[in-house]
């Protein structure tokens, strides 16, 4: 989906918003891990640096937090993180595309939706996943409240 057709889609306002903070935010992150990988591979015996507030998800911290100094945790931090974002974009957002759900709202929530709120990010995807069930137990909850007459 095109900037312009996300601008056009009047039924979702929101998504153009969810789609541009997911640019600023997945280019902060590449634009820092590609400064710091720069700085790892050309600058001899420079560490890798602390993880801390940094928007990268768990699977990169853990590996890069086990040896910071070593190349081969580096490798595969890194191919963990690539990995990452081909599982999110399969899991997440081409499931959103072919259930007509808020693709850009859901894979920001997914990916940076701790960050942004402070919450672990399994909440979002428990969310994600069970959102049939939350809407069908929210729907019969609203059915009850409304059919209750009042004593």
């Amino acid at each position: 989906m095109s900037v312009e057709e996300l601008k056009k889609d009047s039924k979702r306002p929101y998504e153009y918003v969810a789609f541009v903070i997911f640019i600023v935010m997945f280019a902060q992150q590449m634009t820092l891990l590609t400064i710091r990988t720069i700085q790892f591979f050309t600058a001899a015996g420079v560490a890798w640096f602390n993880t801390g507030g940094m928007t990268t998800p768990g699977v990169f911290n853990r590996f890069i937090n086990m040896d910071n100094g070593s190349t081969f945790f580096v490798l595969v931090a890194l191919v963990g993180l690539a990995a990452y974002y081909v599982l999110i974009y399969f899991l997440v957002y081409k499931h959103c595309e072919t259930q007509g759900y808020a693709k850009w709202t859901w894979t920001l929530l997914i990916v940076f939706g701790g960050n942004i709120l402070f919450t672990p990010v399994y909440y979002f995807y428990a969310a994600f996943v069970f959102r049939p069930h939350f809407m069908k137990f929210i729907h019969s909850l609203k059915d009850e409240f409304l059919s209750k007459e009042e004593v």
